[in-house]
């Protein structure tokens, strides 16, 4: 996410996991919900939306995470994804015309 150290073969080693193995079976629509469920879920319970206790900007750099990698495993494995899934993201969000669909 941060362009850090990038391990070889990584993105291989992943797309190999996701469409060699049972992964791939809940690499869908519906299993995208159940996830997407569970997450928002833990988030609130550690992070609540409007928690001044924290800083605000913890939950909307997550948020962009991972709606940045839902939205690019969505085009990899052919689901629709909402915008804003988890909430509040970043406004300078990672640019998506810099992957493939379907790359893994």
């Amino acid at each position: 996410f941060g362009c850090g150290r990038m391990y070889h073969g990584g993105e291989f080693r992943l797309d190999f996991h996701h469409r060699q193995t049972s992964a791939l079976t809940i690499m869908n629509g519906r299993g995208a919900e159940r996830w997407i469920h569970h997450m928002k879920a833990a988030l609130d319970d550690e992070i609540p939306v409007g928690n001044e206790v924290t800083d605000s900007r913890i939950r909307v750099a997550i948020n962009t995470f991972l709606q940045f990698f839902l939205e690019y495993y969505g085009d990899s494995f052919g689901f629709e994804v909402a915008p804003n899934v988890f909430g509040d993201v970043s406004k300078a969000s990672p640019d998506k015309s810099s992957w493939k669909a379907g790359d893994g």
